[in-house]
C-alpha cells in the first residue's frame, strides 16, 4: 500500500546553472558526529567492533572510517560542513544507513555545519538464515554440495528482476548446510556438487550411466559365456553399458531442476528458516560437439565458443548462470560436456588477443556465429558458420560554450543483453579508437541495454555530464538499441556543460524538516517507465529537509513524496500510476536547475 503525502508547492524558479567544476581539496573541519550502534532488538545492545562510515556526498574522495568500542560508540572529529551519509557494517548483521527505516532501505543525509556537534543513534539488524540438509535420492546426505541462496532483486545495471547470490556456501559431511547474514527478500536455494557449471548442465565428473534391462542382460551373458554360471570369457571383450549418462544437475529446493517450479520463501528481517531440504537426483547429460571453418586471418583457434541457456529460466538466472567459455581447439573442434536438459545458445567470436595484429578494418576483427541447441539427454552436433561482423560504433560530442576535451580519458561501454544480471562481462565491451571513436568488437544479434560510458578518473570529462546517446533515432539510454545481422549501428553520445536537476526543501505543516518522506520524480510520459530508467529517480531529504534529484534529462516531471517505498517499487509501473493523481507537475528546460519547495498538507 502506498503513503502518499499531500503536497503543496512552492516558488518555482528557475536557476543560474552552476558549472560542475574539479573539487578543490577539503581542509580540516569543526564539526563533530558522534553516536552509538545499537542492536535492533526488543531489548537494544550495544554492538561492538561494528565499522562505521562517513561519506560527504558528492565528493569522489574515499570517506572516513571508524569502529564503534565496546560500548558500541563511534566519534568523528574535525567533520568538514557538508552532507554526509553514515552507514554501520558488521558480519552477521545487515548493513544500515542513518535515517533507513529498513535494512536495505535509502538513509537520510546529515547536514553538518561549522562547529556543530551531532550525535545519532543507528540500530543494526541480524541477518537472516536458511539452513536445511541435501540429501540423494535414495535419502543418503551428500557432503561437499555447493549451496546458494538465491535473492530476487532488481539490477541496478538494467533493472531487470533476477537473482542474485550473497553467499556461498558448502554441506557439511553430513549433508548439512547454513546460509546466514541474508537481507530479507525472496529467496529460492540452488544445490550444485558443480559449482563452476556448464550452463545449466552438470559437471562430467560425477557422469555415469543408467544401466537398462538389456545392459544387465548383456553383461550376464558375457559372464556365463561359454563356461557356465559364474565364468567369465577373459577373450571376450566386456560389453559397454549402453544406457544414458546422468549426473547430479543444478537443483532447486525442494528437488526440481527448473526454477519456475520451485516456490520462493520469503523471509523477514533475522529470521531464521529450518528445514530447508534439497533432493538432489540425477538428469540426463549430453555433449554438445562442433567445429569451426578458419576464416581468412586468423586460425581456427583464435575463437571463444560460449554456452549460455536461453529460454524463461535464463531471464531469472542471468547472474549464477553465467556464461560458459572455451577456447577452440587447433582444429576448430570444441567440445561442452555434461550439459543438462534445457535450450542453449552456442556462440563463437575472435579471442580479443588473437585480432590485436590485425588492421583495424579486417573483416576476421568482427567475425561471429551462433546457433540454438536443444539439449534432451542426447549428444548434439553444431557447426558454426562464421559471418562477417556487424559494424556498431559510439562517437562522443560536446555541446556547450567551455573547452571540450582534446583527448579522451580511459572510456568504457558495455552492451547489455537481456538476461544478464546485470554483469557487466556478459555483454559486448566498446574499445576506445585513436581518434576518439569507440568500437565494439564481435556484436551477436540482439537487443542490448547501453550501460556506461564509465570514465576514468571520474570525473574527468566535468563540466560536462551525458545527456543522451542517439542510434536509429532513439535515445538508446531509455529503449535501448537493436543490434541486427547486416545493419551498421552508431550510437551519439551527446554531453553539455549545463546539468539538469530539481532541488528544494520538504516541509511539514508546522514548517520543520520532513526527513521521514522519500522524494519521487517520474516521467510524465509513461513511454519513460522503464526499468532502471533515469528519468525515475527517489532521494531522501537531508537532515536540514532539502533534497536534490540530479542529472535529470529534459522533460516534464511528476514529484511526489512518500512516506516509504520498498525495493523495486519504482519498476512497477502500476506502483507509479498511483503517483499522479497527488504529484506536483514540472517542467525542466536543457540545462535548467529548478528550485522546488513542498510543504506536507
Amino acid at each position: 500500500m502506498i503513503r502518499l503525502a499531500v503536497l503543496v508547492a512552492g516558488a518555482l524558479i528557475a536557476q543560474q546553472v552552476v558549472r560542475d567544476g574539479a573539487v578543490p581539496p577539503v581542509p580540516a573541519g569543526t564539526a563533530i558526529v558522534s553516536g552509538v550502534v545499537l542492536s535492533a532488538e526488543a531489548t537494544p545492545q550495544p554492538v561492538r567492533r561494528a565499522r562505521v562510515t562517513l561519506n560527504e556526498e558528492g565528493r569522489a574522495v574515499a570517506g572516513r572510517t571508524t569502529t564503534t568500542d565496546d560500548n558500541g560508540r563511534f566519534t568523528f572529529a574535525s567533520v568538514v560542513a557538508g552532507r554526509y551519509a553514515i552507514e554501520a557494517s558488521k558480519p552477521a548483521f545487515l548493513n544500515v544507513r542513518h535515517g533507513a527505516k529498513r535494512p536495505d532501505g535509502a538513509g537520510t543525509p546529515l547536514t553538518v555545519k561549522d562547529g556543530e556537534r551531532h550525535t545519532i543513534e543507528m540500530r543494526i539488524h541480524r541477518g537472516a538464515v536458511i539452513t536445511g540438509t541435501v540429501f540423494d535420492a535414495s535419502g543418503r546426505p551428500l557432503a561437499g554440495v555447493s549451496i546458494d541462496p538465491l535473492r530476487y532483486a532488481y539490477s541496478v545495471v538494467d533493472g531487470e528482476r533476477s537473482l542474485s547470490n550473497f553467499v556461498r556456501v558448502t554441506t557439511d559431511d553430513r549433508g548439512v548446510y547454513r546460509c546466514w547474514g541474508l537481507p530479507p527478500g525472496e529467496y529460492v536455494v540452488r544445490a550444485d556438487l558443480n559449482p563452476i557449471g556448464r550452463g545449466r548442465g552438470a559437471s562430467a565428473l560425477d557422469e555415469v550411466r543408467r544401466l537398462s534391462a538389456d545392459d544387465i542382460q548383456r553383461a550376464l551373458a558375457w559372464a556365463n559365456a561359454g563356461r557356465g554360471i559364474g565364468a567369465i570369457d577373459t577373450n571376450a571383450p566386456a560389453p559397454q553399458p549402453q544406457g544414458e549418462l546422468v549426473a547430479f544437475a543444478p537443483t532447486f529446493y525442494p528437488g526440481v531442476f527448473d526454477v519456475l517450479q520451485t516456490p520462493a520463501l520469503k523471509l523477514a528481517v533475522g529470521e531464521e528458516r529450518s528445514g530447508i531440504d534439497i533432493i538432489m537426483r540425477r538428469a540426463p547429460t549430453a555433449k554438445i560437439r562442433g567445429t569451426i571453418a578458419a576464416v581468412e586471418g586468423l586460425p581456427p583457434n583464435a575463437f571463444n565458443v560460449t554456452l549460455r541457456p536461453t529460454g524463461p529460466q535464463s531471464l531469472l538466472l542471468g547472474l549464477p548462470f553465467q556464461p560458459v567459455t572455451q577456447r577452440a581447439s587447433d582444429s576448430g573442434a570444441f567440445m561442452f560436456t555434461g550439459v543438462g536438459p534445457g535450450t542453449y545458445a552456442v556462440a563463437a567470436t575472435p579471442i580479443a588477443g588473437a585480432i590485436t595484429a590485425l588492421p583495424a578494418d579486417a573483416p576476421a576483427r568482427k567475425m561471429w556465429a551462433m546457433a540454438e541447441v536443444a539439449v534432451d539427454g542426447r549428444d548434439q552436433t553444431v557447426a558454426l558458420e562464421m559471418r562477417p561482423g556487424i559494424p556498431v560504433s559510439a562517437r562522443f560530442v560536446f555541446e556547450g560554450t567551455a573547452p571540450a576535451p582534446k583527448i579522451l580519458p580511459d572510456v568504457r561501454i558495455y552492451l547489455i543483453p537481456p538476461g544478464s544480471g546485470g554483469v557487466l562481462n556478459v555483454g559486448a565491451l566498446g574499445v576506445m579508437n585513436a581518434d576518439g571513436t569507440v568500437t565494439f568488437e564481435s556484436v551477436l544479434p540482439g537487443r542490448y541495454r547501453v550501460f556506461g560510458p564509465l570514465v576514468q578518473p571520474a570525473g574527468a570529462l566535468a563540466p560536462y555530464r551525458l545527456q543522451s546517446a542517439m542510434a536509429n533515432g532513439r535515445d538508446a539510454m531509455d529503449f535501448g538499441v537493436d543490434v541486427r545481422a547486416g545493419v551498421p549501428v552508431e550510437i551519439t553520445f551527446v554531453y553539455r556543460d549545463q546539468s539538469t536537476g530539481v532541488s528544494g526543501v520538504l516541509q511539514d505543516l508546522s514548517g520543520r524538516p520532513a526527513t521521514e518522506y522519500t522524494i519521487v520524480a517520474i516521467a510524465a510520459d509513461r513511454s519513460y517507465w522503464l526499468p532502471a530508467s533515469r528519468r525515475i529517480q527517489s532521494v531522501r531529504p537531508a537532515t536540514d529537509g532539502r533534497f536534490q534529484l540530479n542529472g535529470l534529462p529534459a522533460g516534464d516531471y511528476l514529484i511526489a513524496a512518500l512516506t516509504d517505498i520498498e525495493p523495486g517499487d519504482l519498476n512497477d509501473r502500476a506502483f507509479l500510476e498511483q503517483l499522479v493523481a497527488g504529484a506536483i507537475k514540472v517542467s525542466l528546460a536543457d540545462g535548467q536547475k529548478l528550485v522546488q519547495d513542498i510543504r506536507l498538507k
